[in-house]
């Protein structure tokens, strides 16, 4: 086989792995997010009348080959009686999941009731970047 052959079958080999590599195997998170869960989340509220912080603060572990960094994190935060009383988004930027490891993540934002109002939390990664 001649040069021009050989260069032109390499050429082609590495544009279809790149190809299949960054389009057609491309994860998206929101396919990868059953392989992610979450073990004690515990809700905190802190300051002064008028003036409370909640957060949500979990671990989050991953069983996905994939890794994944800056997630978009929310938080819903429950009453006593389980009764959805406040909601937070915020995007963690520098953390990252890496595939088959963990990662603590913690939402923090002002309260919208008194603290004795905040019973639990719960806490999912809604988004992320591929790592």
């Amino acid at each position: 086989m001649n040069s021009g052959w050989a260069a032109a079958l390499l050429i082609a080999a590495l544009v279809s792995f790149f190809a299949y590599n960054f389009l057609v195997d491309s994860p998206q998170f929101k396919n990868d997010a059953g392989f992610i869960s979450y073990e004690t989340p515990t809700v905190f509220v802190e300051g002064a009348s008028g003036g409370f912080n909640a957060s949500c603060i979990a671990v989050a572990k991953s069983t996905s080959k994939y890794s994944w960094k800056d997630p978009h994190v929310e938080a819903k935060y429950f009453s006593g009686t389980g009764a959805l009383i406040d909601t937070s988004t915020q995007r963690l930027s520098g953390t990252v999941l890496l595939s088959g490891g963990e990662a603590a993540i913690r939402v923090l934002d002002r309260a919208a009731r008194d603290a004795a109002s905040y019973a639990r939390c719960e806490v999912a990664i809604k988004d992320a970047s591929r790592r």
